[in-house]
């Protein structure tokens, strides 16, 4: 976390009875779209992106595997950058 981002952070959590809860991201998951979407924290990415595979994942400590996650992330990845970029990754 950077200056910024922590003190941004703190002044938020400042306010009474806030609270912090666990990260959500987005990915776009062309094969596992629908396994993603039968777990109980995710749900089609909003604004028309979920009808194209685009999934949100509200997550917090203990819900599924961080390699799941970590699995996401490279689907993801591969999915949307340049070939010539996403190829780096199999060098």
């Amino acid at each position: 976390m950077n200056k910024i981002e922590k003190e941004l952070r703190d002044y938020a959590m400042s306010f009474p009875e806030t609270t912090e809860e666990g990260i959500s991201f987005s990915v776009k998951l062309p094969q596992s779209a629908d396994f993603a979407l039968d777990l109980p924290f995710t749900e089609p990415t909003a604004y028309g992106l979920g009808k194209a595979n685009w999934v949100t994942a509200r997550v917090v400590e203990g819900t599924i595997d961080i390699a799941v996650l970590k699995e996401w992330i490279r689907e993801s990845f591969m999915a949307v950058a340049p070939k010539k970029v996403s190829n780096l990754l199999n060098t």
